[in-house]
């Protein structure tokens, strides 16, 4: 299992603040495990349109 830091950007405050994590469960590469796990973030983290989300996926950083 390997987890993923999930942010929320504060765009006027210049600011990251850490908002929660999502775990990678599936054992087994299946070709899309990166984009169903930025699907459930974005279902599960988003609150507001303005809002921009933030996924740290080893050296990637991903802005939902």
């Amino acid at each position: 299992m390997e987890s993923f830091p999930v942010y929320r950007l504060d765009r006027k405050k210049k600011t990251k603040i850490r908002i929660g994590t999502i775990v990678e469960r599936r054992k087994g590469e299946r070709g899309s495990n990166l984009v169903g796990l930025l699907r459930i973030v974005k279902k599960t983290f988003d609150s507001s349109e303005g809002d921009t989300l933030q996924v740290q996926a080893g050296n990637l950083w991903i802005d939902l």
